[in-house]
């Protein structure tokens, strides 16, 4: 069963946002994302360690995004 379906006091009003669902949105309110960087590629059962951000944001469970007014 999932997290939010099961009434877990944080998952069950989280919404996790897709990065071009991001953008998206951005674009609606005149912004364009100008740079990505993202980490957090392991396990949440893994021991934690030290990642460099990455530009690729696939898999990553932290992402920020630097965005412009257009």
């Amino acid at each position: 069963m999932k997290k939010d379906e099961a009434g877990h006091t944080f998952y069950s009003r989280a919404h996790f946002y897709t990065l071009r669902e991001v953008e998206e949105l951005l674009k609606e309110r005149s912004f364009r994302a100008v740079a990505v960087k993202s980490t957090l590629s392991y396990s949440p059962c893994e021991n934690p360690r030290v990642e460099e951000p990455s530009e690729n944001s696939e898999g990553k469970g932290f992402v920020c995004i630097k965005a412009v007014k257009i």
